[in-house]
This record gives structure tokens, sequence and C-alpha cells, in this order.
């Protein structure tokens, strides 16, 4: 991973990938922090302890860990704030549950508010927050609404993805256009307001989820690929 110093801190860009073009098995990430430099670290869908995801320096100072004897973080106690959009029953549900028993608070993010009702009632420490994030205003609300109730997060997981498939000359460019509100556009206004409150905390993580069809150009992928593409690179 390429570093590149930013406003004083150290920004690692790190990648891993799939072949089979999943989601979930291609994630980007940037962490922010002083000194520190992680090895990159790819990424699988193999389960995995959030202490390699968030190494130790990235916890701000007033959010130390508290296990009891068992190893266990109270309920009482926290990691952090982690903010998840895209919340679907698939990969987004998993890391919510993921970071939730990880002993995060977890802000979790997407249209459907019953599913989200549903899975925080699974755990104390998973919160719902109905938000369109290709709604700038919305999303810019429901941050504000996150820091007011748990704290300003210090891990961001961009999930959410509009995708649609065809040429260019099946798709309308309407699609499009939705498409990068929701893979580009929210991405850059949610790092825009998160990721100053981690550069001040010292430490922090943002990270998007991909796709392969960030790296190449198929016929029925002009809906799609190209806001990918344009995620990954604002991304490094």
């Amino acid at each position: 991973a390429a570093g590149k110093r930013t406003r004083g801190f150290q920004a690692n860009a790190t990648v891993g990938s799939s072949d089979d073009g999943d989601a979930s098995c291609q994630v980007r990430k940037i962490l922010f922090h002083p000194t520190h430099v992680c090895a990159p670290r790819t990424r699988s869908t193999q389960a995995d302890d959030s202490n390699r995801l968030i190494p130790p320096l990235f916890r701000r100072a007033s959010m130390r860990e508290h296990e009891n004897s068992r190893g266990v973080i109270a309920m009482n106690e926290t990691k952090g704030t982690c903010l998840v959009t895209g919340v679907g029953p698939g990969t987004g549900a998993a890391i919510v549950r993921h970071f939730a028993e990880a002993g995060y608070s977890v802000a979790a993010m997407a249209r459907d508010e019953a599913r989200l009702t549903d899975l925080a009632e699974e755990h104390a420490r998973i919160h719902a927050y109905p938000c369109d994030v290709s709604n700038a205003a919305a999303l810019m609300t429901s941050c504000d609404r996150i820091d007011a109730d748990l704290g300003a997060p210090n891990v961001v997981i961009h999930n959410a993805v509009g995708g649609g498939w065809g040429s260019f000359l099946d798709i309308e460019p309407e699609l499009l256009e939705r498409n990068f509100q929701v893979n580009v556009m929210a991405l850059l206004h949610l790092s825009r307001r998160t990721v100053p409150a981690m550069i001040e905390a010292g430490g922090g993580a943002l990270v998007a989820t991909g796709n392969t069809s960030a790296y190449r150009g198929k016929s029925f992928f002009a809906g799609f690929a190209p806001t990918k593409a344009a995620q990954r690179i604002l991304m490094e």
C-alpha cells in the first residue's frame, strides 16, 4: 500500500478482492493515524476478529477496552461507534452483527426501516437509522443524529450499492446517474462528514465494499461498473 500524507496524518489504502466479483469479498479501506503504518491486509468472507481490522492504536483514549474475567465486553462499555450504510439481509447485516458482538455501538443505515428495526432487536448495541444515502441532506441529518446518540463514528463502512445491468444502449441515463449518487457521491459526503472527527481523535477507519467491476469494463455492466471504478479511485 502506498502511503500519502493527509493533514499531518498517514493515509494508507489497501485492497483485497475475489475472482467471483462478490462485493462482500472486496474491501477498500483508508486508515487515518498519526504515526503507525499498518501492513496491507487482504479481507475475505472468512470470519475475523474486528481487532485485526481496527488496530488498537485507532481506539480513542476515552474508549479503552473493558472486559470481564471471561473476556466479554460489558454491555455498558464500547470500543467506539461503527456506522454501516447499505444494511441489507446479507453482507450489511453480517457486518453490523460482527461489530456489535465485537463491542461497538453500531449505527445501521438503510432505506428499509422494518429490516433495521428487526436487526436492532437482535442486539442492544445495534441502532436503526433509516436513510436513503443518495439524498445528501438526509444523509447529513442521519449523521448528526448518530453523533448525538452514539458519538462520532471511529469506523465508517460504506456498504450501500446501486446497481443495474445492460449495455450503454440499453440502460436509461437516470440509472447510471442514481448509481453514481449511491456508490460515489454518498461516499464523498460520508467521508467529508466523518473523517475530520477521526483525524481530530487521532484514529479511525473508512471502509468501502467494492467489486471487480471497478477494474474491468463488461458490455452489460454499463450502468454499474463506471460507478465502482469511480468509487475505487475516490478511495485511493
